[in-house]
């Protein structure tokens, strides 16, 4: 299973729907600390609109994800970065702020809500126990990315591999993962219904 897919905690058979990325990802911070905000919705309502319209209110957000549950539950899951050099409990107590005031401003009934953050330690960690060790030199954004493309099937180390190249700049890395993105969404053929 995938690293995010773990940490999602998601019934056998849930499905991601969608990933959606906000320009805020080609802002030039390098140091930065992600802070994922999990929301289970009340209603079965389409993840897609609903996070993107919360995420809409988060200023720090770069991406949402989304998707659906075997029993018709509907997730998402909004990524928001802070600077580096916030202490984690201080991400996390702003982050979280930010999130229940979005989700109040779009009247959305969550019944289960939580987040969690990371460093970019923390994310090499990831890809490391995935054998991926070719992520030196990657931003937080782009091992983000990773973690992101590995949410649709792509094993980590794989994907690490190939974006990996050490004569490529890192706009070559993040297009590559972009590229991965793409290719899952067009030929993604929606939930189970």
């Amino acid at each position: 299973m995938s690293f995010l897919g773990t940490v999602l905690e998601l019934d056998p058979g849930a499905r991601l729907m969608h990933v959606i990325l906000f320009p805020r990802l080609d802002d030039p911070i390098s140091s930065c600390t992600v802070c994922a905000h999990f929301v289970r919705l009340v209603r079965p309502e389409p993840p897609d609109l609903v996070g993107s319209a919360v995420a809409r209110f988060v200023e720090p957000a770069v991406a949402v994800i989304g998707g659906n549950e075997p029993g018709g539950e509907t997730w998402f899951m909004v990524f928001q970065i802070a600077p580096a050099k916030a202490t984690t409990d201080e991400v996390q107590d702003i982050a979280d702020a930010i999130v229940r005031r979005a989700l109040d401003l779009t009247r959305t009934d969550a019944a289960d809500s939580w987040s969690v953050v990371y460093r970019d330690d923390d994310l090499r960690g990831v890809y490391a126990q995935a054998g991926a060790e070719e992520v030196d030199s990657w931003d937080v954004k782009d091992l983000l990315l990773g973690l992101l493309v590995e949410l649709t099937g792509r094993p980590l180390a794989e994907l690490a591999a190939a974006s990996s190249r050490p004569h490529d700049p890192g706009e070559s890395r993040r297009a590559h993962l972009l590229d991965e993105l793409r290719t899952w969404s067009a030929t993604y053929d929606g939930p189970v219904e």
